[in-house]
């Protein structure tokens, strides 16, 4: 049986700028590849959340941001599709180059018809154990998102509810139907 190679963070720095975009889970290398669908979608939430945290000043959203948070594992830097990272977590000055070497406050994973339940279940597993306070899974098909919380706590929000965020962005507050495309 051949060994699978392993790789590190320092060689997802070293594909960017590739036409593909990858991943590090647990030493491997995993495409991202997503639906028109779930790129508008992915798109559509990190607008509605970094207009609400410009407007309160609370922090910084960012989309395809891989992170490095998992003491555990110093192979393993995923790519959650949007992070958000309260004001005042990350160090003064410019942003850093590379990584991002904490566990946001909140990560957005919109699913995309080829991500596997399993895989998605292992993420959110992941990024609670890191220290993630918030994990939203938007998934586009059913149109709701399933919200995470680090208190163990678990929501689905239908299309026609409303989401907030107030311990991380105050003033977020949207419907989650205007995460989606018109049908």
């Amino acid at each position: 049986m051949a060994s699978q190679t392993i790789f590190t963070p320092d060689d997802l720095l070293r594909l960017e700028g590739e036409d593909k975009l990858y991943e590090l889970i647990h030493g491997q290398l995993v495409e991202k590849d997503m639906s028109v669908r779930s790129n508008y979608v992915k798109t559509e939430v990190a607008r509605l959340l970094s207009n609400a945290a410009r407007a309160s000043a609370s922090g910084l959203v960012i989309m395809e941001q891989e992170i490095i948070c998992f003491p555990w594992d110093p192979n393993h830097a995923p790519r959650p599709d949007i992070v958000f990272v309260k004001a005042g977590r990350l160090p003064p000055g410019d942003l850093p180059d590379g990584h991002l070497m904490l566990a946001p406050d909140l990560c957005v994973e919109v699913t995309s018809p080829n991500d596997r339940f399993r895989d998605v279940e292992n993420k959110i597993s992941d990024y609670l154990r890191a220290g993630v306070q918030v994990i939203w899974i938007v998934v586009p098909e059913l149109r709701h998102v399933r919200v995470h919380r680090a208190d163990g706590t678990v929501d689905v929000y239908q299309q026609d509810k409303t989401v907030v965020l107030p311990t991380l962005i105050p003033n977020f507050s949207s419907r989650v139907g205007d995460f989606f495309p018109p049908l």
